[in-house]
């Protein structure tokens, strides 16, 4: 019994989509079990009562340092600019042949 290539094509569309369509279907049911048992999520992307716990104390230490930092800052008189303002036209230009005469 010798199938024609017509049908052999046809039979193998057909298989294609009988296995397209009951994949689909099983997605369905899968997309459908995770909803119910779908995990809380908070805010700032955790998803249990502890690490959203442990995330918020981090973030309070976090604004704690920065604010003991500033305040030290503010009382040590830190120099808010530590470079000194270069006006130009105030040293003579250096002269790149010059010293390269003095060291030979």
């Amino acid at each position: 019994m010798k199938m024609n290539r017509k049908k052999t094509m046809a039979m193998l569309l057909v298989g294609m989509m009988a296995f397209g369509s009951a994949a689909a279907a099983m997605t369905n049911v899968s997309e459908a079990h995770h909803r119910e048992h779908r995990q809380e999520t908070y805010a700032d992307g955790t998803t249990n009562k502890y690490s959203h716990r442990m995330h918020e104390e981090e973030t309070t230490h976090r604004m704690n340092l920065r604010a003991l930092r500033y305040q030290h800052r503010k009382e040590t008189g830190f120099p808010q600019r530590i470079c000194v303002p270069y006006e130009r036209g105030t040293e003579a230009p250096r002269s790149g042949n010059a010293e390269y005469q003095e060291r030979v």
